[in-house]
């Protein structure tokens, strides 16, 4: 997964790492959520960079993760940030899995989320909360689509300027394509 998951497209918001366990890679849609083996990678993934606590991940161990739930609540929550529509039946959803599904503990000076259940529930109920909280901070404005229609990803807009999912990668295609079609135009002309 690690190696997979491209960096380009990693956040610092575990809900928009969430978004993009399925993007675009060569025009093909890449899925990393298909197996409960890659559901597992992608936990460590987000511990490794602090971005899920280990008592977080250790509770979402203790119970089986059943993918096709986890995809349908990824696709779900997709769909609502690429149409923006129905916010409050969107939130409904949300709270609906966090409900009774949470505990808090303080940990590093502040109220972390940990499931009270394992598996695909708890970490639903985990993303859930996240998103939630996020929506809170006004995160959820920000939160848009990479312009270039080959990619999948979901990104912070934090200024609001940014096209790209990222400069490097997509940033870098798109002015490519938008320079080779103005070069082969004016070929054309002549």
């Amino acid at each position: 997964m690690q190696d997979r998951m491209t960096l380009s497209q990693f956040s610092s918001y575990v809900f928009i790492n969430f978004f993009n366990t399925i993007n675009s890679h060569w025009d093909q849609a890449n899925d990393y959520l298909t197996t409960e083996a890659e559901v597992y990678q992608w936990l460590d993934l987000m511990s490794y960079h602090g971005l899920l606590l280990d008592q977080q991940v250790k509770a979402l161990k203790q119970e089986a993760f059943h993918t096709e739930k986890i995809r349908d609540f990824r696709d779900q929550s997709r769909s609502y940030f690429y149409s923006k529509e129905n916010e409050e039946e969107f939130t409904h959803m949300l709270s609906k899995w966090t409900k009774g599904s949470l505990q808090f503990i303080f940990e590093q000076g502040a109220l972390v989320p940990v499931p009270l259940k394992g598996g695909a529930d708890g970490l639903l109920a985990l993303l859930a909360y996240q998103m939630l909280h996020h929506k809170e901070a006004g995160i959820w404005e920000k939160i848009s689509a990479c312009q270039n229609d080959d990619c999948l990803a979901l990104f912070v807009n934090q200024k609001g300027r940014r096209k790209w999912c990222s400069m490097d990668v997509c940033g870098n295609r798109m002015k490519a394509r938008k320079h080779y079609s103005k070069k082969k135009a004016g070929q054309a002309s002549e």
